[in-house]
């Protein structure tokens, strides 16, 4: 019997060249699995880089806005000019002293702009918040009653200069309160007598100053005010001293420029 052939030396290559094609198959396959786990790492680095960049826009957003806030009043001088809308004055006043003394009030209704004193305000602001200032205020209202051949012409008259101090926050709408204290006189005078005062008031105020530009406001204001002076009454027999006290109450409108 005749032994088998021996395999042939050529078949070992191709059998070589089988196992290297098998373990690359191999390789090929589980390389997809290893390529769909990059993009969700990615994804997920993306995700973190939006969350930090919204978390600083948040950071950011709180800050410019106190910035627009401060840059309002802060280091800036401002000009306003408010006309009174309408208004109420009561001017109490006492002639002479001891048992003698006479009690008498004088009360002045007006509305519009054209019956009332006009108020100018200068300002700094020294803060964020804060206005120092001065405010300057006169006008003078006469009426006139007319009856058979008889007038009746009545005076009032007021002026008033002072310190002013305002505090105020928010951006493009401040709220404020405002505060003076000043020297003012009060003429009044009728057909037959004139009272002239002169003494010292206190005002408050509250309003808003409405940003329509970054240097032009509209600021509405409602305002109060308490002052006591003393002086003269003089009718055609007597000619006496007095002291008198005024209270007010006004609406007003005004512009204010800031630069």
């Amino acid at each position: 019997m005749r032994p088998l052939p021996r395999p042939r030396r050529c078949f070992r290559p191709l059998q070589a060249l089988l196992a290297s094609l098998c373990a690359g198959v191999w390789l090929c396959a589980s390389c997809p699995a290893h390529a769909d786990d990059e993009p969700s790492t990615s994804e997920e680095d993306t995700a973190q880089d939006d969350s930090a960049k919204e978390a600083e826009l948040a950071r950011e957003k709180p800050t410019e806005a106190a910035a627009a806030a401060k840059s309002r009043v802060e280091s800036r001088f401002q000009i306003g000019v408010f006309s009174t809308l309408a208004s109420y004055t009561k001017l109490s006043f006492t002639l002479g002293s001891g048992a003698t003394a006479q009690r008498g009030s004088v009360t002045d209704t007006a509305y519009g702009f054209s019956g009332n004193p006009v108020t100018f305000e200068l300002g700094y602001g020294v803060s964020s918040s804060l206005v120092l200032g001065l405010l300057l205020e006169l006008g003078t209202t006469k009426t006139t009653a007319s009856t058979i051949g008889y007038q009746n012409a009545q005076q009032f008259g007021a002026f008033l200069v002072g310190p002013r101090v305002e505090y105020s926050f928010g951006d493009r709408v401040r709220p404020f309160l405002s505060g003076v204290a000043g020297f003012i006189t009060v003429p009044q005078s009728g057909e037959y007598y004139s009272i002239s005062l002169t003494g010292f008031e206190l005002v408050a105020g509250a309003g808003v100053h409405i940003f329509l530009a970054d240097s032009f406001s509209v600021d509405p204001m409602l305002r109060g005010s308490w002052g006591t002076g003393k002086g003269k009454v003089r009718d055609p027999l007597s000619d006496l001293p007095a002291t008198g006290t005024l209270w007010s109450g006004a609406a007003l409108l005004g512009v204010s420029g800031w630069i």
